[in-house]
């Protein structure tokens, strides 16, 4: 049998991070062919791409606007996590810097439902804390006037805004294993306390129900072994449980918030399992389910839907696929391979059956016959 050196696996590439542009004609997503990860944009599958982004440094996400031939990316300089966020118009192919504050760290929190605004936490102010703002699109640069909806008092992110936009979902971490989530008025600046505790509790992956009267979100409140998917009401504070996962982590929740459809996913013995379905809309603790996608196996992540919730797009990662973005019909769980990250020569069936596995894979593979002993890794 064909052996390759290490040197060969390293330049195995991938594929990641997909996201749809308005009317679902176009997928962008993250592929370090070059070296460090860029934007590229394809409208078919394993159609020929086209590279959006040329640096020598690394983006980290991508994210389309809601209703305009755009979308704004995050790039850091040598890796000292000081994201700016950048503004790539598609039609025309020019990039704007729209944070210019390259001493300070900016942490994506979504584009509201318009796409007139998007809003990011930063630690501009203090860098030992991150605090809230929301920006116009067209506003860019040195001479940009975001606004300060909140002013912070530890280590913020946000989740997202709300269906209406009038509110943003605040997320405070304490440690990895501890948490609180918010709820903020963007015009008054008003923020709510949802889930007050003592000790450790987890509240991770939160989104927004589609009526915005709720969220969904995992945690271990109340003492559970594992993470279970959960709904918090936002007026009386109640939490239900959705599904407990069984003796398994539920590891997070994506949700189209005008349609309920989503899909949550369960860390099985290192391999990712796949729930896809609907939220009832008179309960919002009963959901119907689809089949589950017809995926290479592995590991999966990075759920994002199409405008109209129909497919949906992750990275995944199998015995025979190097990490790359498939698409997904939500109703039959046809999966289709979009991207064609390179495997450096080296044929799909021998990247994840040798000992010698390329870093960028990502996947876990079980002991093998061929091999002493099982190789396991994760992206």
């Amino acid at each position: 049998m064909t052996t390759y050196d290490i040197e060969r696996y390293l330049n195995v590439r991938s594929a990641y991070g997909g996201s749809f542009a308005p009317g679902g004609e176009r997928l962008s997503f993250l592929m370090d062919t070059t070296g460090t990860s860029q934007v590229w944009t394809l409208t078919a599958p394993q159609a020929w791409p086209e590279q959006r982004t040329f640096y020598d440094e690394r983006v980290t996400f991508a994210s389309w606007s809601p209703d305009r031939p755009e979308l704004i990316f995050g790039m850091d300089e040598g890796g000292n996590e000081r994201t700016q966020l950048y503004r790539l118009e598609t039609e025309t192919g020019a990039i704007v810097n729209l944070t210019a504050t390259p001493d300070a760290k900016h942490r994506w929190g979504g584009w509201s439902h318009d796409g007139d605004r998007f809003a990011f936490a930063s630690n501009r102010r203090d860098e030992s804390v991150f605090d809230v703002y929301v920006q116009n699109r067209d506003e860019a640069g040195a001479d940009a006037e975001p606004q300060r909806v909140l002013e912070g008092d530890g280590w913020l992110s946000l989740s997202g805004w709300s269906p209406d936009d009038s509110q943003l979902l605040v997320s405070q971490a304490y440690s990895n294993f501890d948490q609180d989530l918010s709820v903020l008025d963007v015009a008054t600046g008003e923020r709510e306390h949802l889930t007050p505790h003592e000790g450790d509790v987890r509240y991770q992956s939160a989104s927004w129900a589609p009526d915005g009267e709720g969220i969904y979100l995992v945690t271990d409140h109340g003492d559970a072994d594992t993470l279970y998917l959960a709904y918090l009401d936002v007026e009386s504070g109640d939490l239900e449980t959705v599904d407990d996962g069984g003796k398994w982590n539920i590891d997070g929740i994506a949700l189209d918030d005008e349609t309920g459809r989503f899909v949550y996913s369960r860390n099985v013995e290192g391999y990712t399992e796949l729930t896809v379905g609907e939220f009832d809309a008179d309960d919002p603790t009963e959901f119907e389910t689809f089949p589950e996608p017809e995926l290479p196996g592995g590991v999966s992540g990075g759920v994002s839907f199409d405008p109209d919730a129909e497919r949906f797009a992750l990275s995944t990662t199998g015995d025979t696929v190097n990490t790359n973005v498939f698409v997904v019909d939500v109703e039959t769980g046809e999966a289709k391979r979009w991207t064609d990250a390179p495997t450096a020569g080296i044929p799909r069936t021998l990247l994840c059956r040798r000992l010698l596995i390329p870093l960028s894979c990502g996947c876990r593979i079980k002991e093998d016959k061929d091999t002493a002993s099982a190789v396991s890794d994760t992206y």
